[in-house]
């Protein structure tokens, strides 16, 4: 991943050096393919890399950010929408 940033980074202009700022977005869907609950239906991921400079007021005085683990849906829910079939 780390290459393809870098690589998205030059492709874009904004070189690699450390000192240069860039605001990176990573996405990461599934694959192209049938909307399906069966991973076998899109066994390759898309992976898109969007920079761009970042010129933000935030770089100056930094963000706060956190990693969270996969989302699950409340267990609840689930019985609950098992229950209206």
């Amino acid at each position: 991943m780390d290459a393809r940033c870098r690589e998205t980074m030059h492709a874009a202009g904004l070189g690699d050096a450390p000192e240069r700022e860039a605001y990176i977005r990573i996405l990461v869907t599934r694959g192209v393919g049938e909307l399906t609950y069966d991973p076998a239906a899109t066994p390759t991921p898309s992976i898109v890399v969007i920079v761009k400079p970042n010129v933000d007021a935030a770089v100056a005085r930094g963000v706060r950010a956190r990693r969270d683990g996969v989302a699950r849906a409340d267990r609840r829910a689930t019985i609950r929408l098992r229950s209206v079939r």
